[in-house]
């Protein structure tokens, strides 16, 4: 399963709502929005702190690596600012 599926089921079987579990990360001083959290779960972008991942799993009550260990699956993700300017024939800093 890829990390956006599990999330998306770890939500929905914890009960809670996105508010709910950024409030809860907040509580740990992780500064997660409500938006990024659905960005997470729809596949429209993946997390970058590792930190964040262990505090979902445990705010969402699910084993340990049951999130953390899709984050090492390979995914497409977006190309940095340099590479996408090199592709569209732009030299970088310009």
């Amino acid at each position: 399963m890829e990390f956006a599926g599990a999330l998306r089921q770890a939500v929905q079987a914890s009960g809670l709502t996105l508010e709910r579990i950024r409030h809860r990360l907040g509580r740990r001083g992780l500064t997660v929005s409500v938006a990024t959290l659905s960005y997470w779960q729809r596949g429209r972008s993946r997390p970058r702190s590792r930190t964040v991942v262990v505090a979902l799993e445990e705010i969402l009550q699910v084993p340990q690596g049951t999130l953390t260990d899709l984050l090492d699956d390979p995914a497409p993700t977006a190309a940095p600012a340099r590479a996408r300017r090199w592709a569209r024939g732009r030299p970088a800093g310009r």
